[in-house]
């Protein structure tokens, strides 16, 4: 039987896990479906409709540098790149060429 490894900070908590992951939801569901909501102001359709890809591309790449950082964490303390690839929904082969290089 295995023990969890013993860290030195708190883990967050189920409250505070949802808690972010309901904010990050929200904020994406603003930009998702702006016909829903009224624009803050009177602005140009097509130019806030682009702005919605702009800010797209901006929450791809944030989350794409915190993965590429909890990977390389990963490695550092030892984890498999079966078990990487397998938290991440992919393979281990996918999950050591996508991250390997880092």
């Amino acid at each position: 039987m295995s023990q969890r490894t013993q860290c030195p900070w708190d883990w967050p908590s189920d409250k505070e896990s949802r808690s972010a992951a309901d904010k990050l939801h929200s904020y994406v569901a603003m930009w998702a479906e702006p016909h829903e909501q009224e624009p803050p102001r009177k602005v140009d359709l097509p130019a806030y409709t682009l702005m919605r890809l702009t800010e797209f591309s901006r929450l791809r790449e944030l989350v794409a540098e915190a993965e590429a950082e909890a990977v390389s964490d990963a490695k550092r303390e030892g984890a498999s790149w079966q078990e990487i690839g397998r938290r991440l929904g992919i393979t281990k082969q996918a999950a050591q060429q996508r991250f390997g290089g880092r």
